[in-house]
């Protein structure tokens, strides 16, 4: 087998066990009954330890990956040396091949084009911090309603960081948003309206991960609302909304995503299936 071939077939088994991880979390969680808040735990500290592990192998993979992608920069800079000197010029040490290197010490490679290097995978620590951070997020149900609303936003956050559509970790609130709200509603049998997904928004505020950032002089305004009624109030207080650094990133890295987006589900909005 030729060496290329090789290593595609190497990249190629990279793929499909990192694929069958995840296939193999998502047997997991189903396997969890979701009204049982001790199985609950227990799954979801599995998944912190099955994340870290994870991710330790994905960070090997991918720099494996990455010195085989760059093997030929070996090959290019061996074509476009200079002729080495012979035994006995310059300063130097044998290869493995008995053939003559010289000392590259300080020395100045040739300017070549690199190959961009793959994103850094999210750290274990960060996903460990994120997951915590849904802790906040309280019970299943808040008081006077029948779903999780706050969880809802988050998840429909995360799908529209899923989807390219919101990529900074502070974004504004508009009808998209709402929209994407609403759906994770509907997929629960419920009913809402764009005033409940800016009441949502809004009440959001009072976890660990996420910040209100408020309009310029209306910040003792919005320190002291409490609820929020309408899409005029929420714009008339609110700026933008601030996700916490590492649940951001965890929800844009394509690896840590679905378990923060299915350890939602299955801790705050069980009537998803």
């Amino acid at each position: 087998m030729h060496f290329d071939e090789k290593v595609a077939l190497i990249e190629s088994g990279f793929r499909e066990l990192r694929e069958a991880l995840k296939e193999l979390s998502k047997e997991i969680w189903r396997e969890i009954d979701p009204t049982d808040s001790s199985a609950v735990d227990r799954g979801s500290d599995f998944q912190k330890r099955l994340i870290a592990s994870f991710t330790e192998f994905d960070k090997a993979t991918e720099s494996i990956e990455q010195l085989l992608e760059n093997r030929y920069d070996l090959e290019e800079l061996s074509a476009t040396a200079e002729p080495l000197p012979s035994k006995g010029e310059g300063s130097g040490r044998r290869n493995r091949t008995g053939s003559w290197v010289e000392d590259l010490k300080g020395a100045t490679l040739p300017a070549k084009a690199k190959r961009p290097l793959l994103p850094a995978p999210v750290g274990a620590n960060s996903m460990e911090k994120a997951l915590d951070a849904l802790d906040s997020l309280g019970p299943v149900a808040r008081a006077g309603r029948s779903v999780n609303t706050r969880a809802a936003m988050l998840l429909a956050v995360a799908r529209k960081i899923d989807a390219g559509e919101i990529s900074s970790p502070e974004f504004e609130f508009n009808l998209a948003l709402a929209g994407s709200f609403l759906k994770v509603l509907t997929q629960m049998g419920v009913t809402a309206s764009n005033d409940d997904a800016c009441e949502a928004f809004f009440a959001l505020r009072d976890t660990n991960f996420w910040k209100l950032i408020p309009i310029p002089d209306r910040e003792e305004e919005m320190e002291e609302t409490t609820e929020i009624v309408s899409l005029n109030h929420l714009n008339r207080i609110v700026l933008t909304a601030e996700l916490n650094g590492s649940l951001f990133q965890c929800l844009r890295d394509r690896q840590t995503s679905p378990y923060i987006q299915r350890t939602l589900i299955t801790k705050f909005l069980p009537q998803i299936k």
